[in-house]
């Protein structure tokens, strides 16, 4: 079966979604015949002065494209592109209308790594409304989400969009997206880690804890003085943390409040710097406010350190069998920071479980498959 991927690489950004979108990419060509066409979102980077980012994912991906990439940086070319699906690695409704163009009537689908919008306002809210400047982020998302959902619900009406893969089912369900009439189905494995983090698995652990993630109030960044705070009061431990600000205010606001505590940022790592730091930790803090699947919590796993996290859909959908993720109640941060001193004072042994559950996600190759079953299954059926 040929597949016409519409993909967005990012390009500009470090995501694990954009990681995600590579990495099955380049072996969905082990089990499909696949046509990769790049985002209207990357041509343009591309005109910007990104073109040279754009060529090397491609070449990364093995990508065989409908036209010459010069062609296709031109914004008024559509390709003609022949395939039995078309397969859209986006939630943006833009690149969903150019996967529908290409596709002359044939089945559309797309690929989901977060909800595209929200059903209800008020778990927008809970999410959003966080840190120094939480209702400006709330307003803003709360705008994204009112000017997407139009669009896609007149895709699923008009039966343009025909179904959805999902990394969980939070992505489907927060936007009701079953609800409305859209076929959807959730991939396993839906992840899979860097193997180079088994490398750094190791027995000696190190008296501090790590908390690493897109540091955005959404994600717990806020929650990390008033935790940390917490455990210090009961012990002077030091917490790691790491990743990339998205607001410079945030830096500024959580370098204030974190001052007078034993916290150390340490900046954006990946690979094995990153890892390195990981493995040698007790404990990874992770009190994040949404997740559809959370790729960090399966690093953490993958490198023999167990995480403390907010018991969210998806971390229950995911990760609820494994008693090495540990789950608070959301927003009980007195209980997280018991939890982590817990963590502490203990020598973590990784359960048979865990064990079991990182074969499974230690191969791309794998999600590659799933993901492929998933679309001939779909395909089957819309014929």
């Amino acid at each position: 079966m040929r597949v016409a991927v519409v993909s967005d690489f990012g390009l500009t950004e470090i995501t694990g979604g954009y990681k995600r979108n590579e990495e099955v990419l380049s072996r969905l060509t082990k089990f499909l015949d696949v046509v990769v066409i790049p985002s209207r979102r990357d041509l343009e980077l591309a005109k910007d002065g990104h073109e040279r980012e754009l060529r090397e994912v491609l070449e990364r991906v093995d990508a065989k494209l409908p036209a010459p990439l010069e062609e296709m940086l031109d914004p008024d070319f559509i390709p003609d592109v022949e395939a039995d699906v078309f397969y859209v690695y986006s939630n943006s409704l833009r690149e969903l209308e150019l996967g529908y163009k290409l596709s002359k009537g044939r089945p559309l689908g797309v690929q989901l790594q977060l909800q595209p919008f929200y059903k209800k306002e008020e778990e927008l809210f809970k999410i959003t409304h966080r840190g120094p400047r939480g209702e400006e982020r709330f307003l803003k998302a709360k705008r994204c989400s009112e000017e997407t959902r139009p669009g896609w619900e007149r895709m699923i009406r008009e039966d343009k969009l025909k179904f959805a893969t999902s990394v969980s089912r939070v992505p489907i369900d927060v936007a009701g997206l079953e609800e409305l009439g859209l076929r959807t189905i959730v991939t396993r494995p839906a992840n899979a880690f860097d193997p180079e983090a088994v490398k750094w698995r190791r027995e000696g652990k190190e008296d501090y804890a790590v908390y690493f993630t897109r540091l955005i109030p959404e994600k717990g960044l806020f929650d990390i003085p008033e935790i940390w705070r917490k455990v210090n009061s009961e012990r002077d431990v030091r917490l790691y943390v790491m990743g990339k600000f998205e607001d410079p205010r945030d830096a500024e606001d959580f370098e204030r409040e974190v001052r007078d505590l034993n916290v150390e940022y340490l900046g954006f790592m990946r690979g094995s710097e990153l890892f390195r730091v990981v493995s040698r930790a007790r404990v990874m803090l992770y009190p994040s406010h949404f997740d559809s699947f959370s790729l960090v919590t399966l690093e953490s796993l993958a490198v023999g350190t167990p995480v403390v996290t907010f018991d969210l859909p998806a971390i229950r959908e995911v990760y609820g069998s494994l008693r090495d993720v540990v789950k608070i109640s959301e927003d009980d941060l007195t209980s997280m920071a018991k939890a982590v001193l817990e963590a502490m004072r203990r020598d973590y042994v990784q359960s048979p479980e865990a064990i079991e559950f990182l074969k499974v996600h230690s191969s791309w190759e794998n999600v590659a498959r799933a993901e492929a079953q998933a679309l001939l299954e779909i395909s089957s059926q819309l014929r």
